[in-house]
């Protein structure tokens, strides 16, 4: 698995919102108990 740098967002609420969603595809993909990698 290839890893990617993500810098956020404009304020730490959106940057939350990205690593939600980023984790939501992961555990969906992967499984339930499957979190990415920080």
């Amino acid at each position: 698995m290839r890893t990617i740098g993500l810098i956020g967002g404009m304020s730490w609420e959106s940057t939350a919102e990205y690593y939600r969603l980023i984790n939501e595809y992961t555990r969906d993909r992967l499984g339930g108990l499957h979190s990415a990698r920080c």
